[in-house]
């Protein structure tokens, strides 16, 4: 080949490589990280402990897209949930489902102290960092919820992580008003949606 024909070779593929680029570009990849938006939902609960609040939204199903509030009296909520709200020894607490005698959950929580909720990026991967306790719920502090076992569409299953930070403690009231983000992947860690 000379370099006349080289040179006509060349002037044609630097006007296909843009066309190209573009056309990538332009598909999505279907085997590629989905995009999900982290904004905080802001959320209200009730204690479960109190007569007053029977059929009020206590409990939170973090497996639901969104986050379902659920009152824990309602016909076919028993073990759909994964925490909920109640009155402890030193005020409001978050409770894991895996806590209450009879249920068979594997739902956990976890505290990190002293953070905003954005600084949380992760959920921690040690089980260690979890607990079927109830947690006291304190400002300034960021809560990281293990969901209990659920479907990951078709026959697969797995657990959920959300993080949520306390707004505002009404604790005469027994109320609870949070933010939270969920990473609505199966097994999935990241509180950080993939990049665009």
């Amino acid at each position: 080949m000379n370099c006349r024909m080289m040179g006509g070779l060349v002037n044609r593929l630097k006007r296909l490589i843009p066309l190209t680029v573009l056309i990538v570009a332009a598909c999505d990849d279907p085997f590629g990280p989905a995009m999900w938006n982290a904004t905080p939902d802001t959320v209200l609960v009730y204690s479960a402990s109190r007569a007053e609040y029977i059929g009020r939204a206590s409990a939170l199903d973090i497996t639901s897209v969104p986050v379902a509030v659920l009152p824990l009296e309602a016909p076919g909520v028993t073990g759909n949930w994964d925490i909920a709200l109640t009155d402890g020894a030193g005020g409001l607490a978050l409770v894991p489902a895996s806590a209450f005698p009879g249920l068979e959950s594997r739902s956990r929580i976890g505290v990190v102290s002293g953070a905003l909720l954005a600084d949380v990026t992760q959920a921690p991967r040690d089980t260690a960092s979890y607990t079927v306790e109830p947690v006291p719920v304190r400002l300034g502090d960021v809560y990281i919820i293990r969901s209990r076992r659920a479907s990951c569409g078709g026959a697969s299953s797995g657990y959920r992580y959300g993080k949520l930070r306390p707004v505002t403690i009404d604790e005469a009231a027994g109320t609870l008003r949070f933010e939270i983000v969920v990473n609505p992947y199966c097994d999935n860690r990241s509180f950080v949606p993939p990049e665009e």
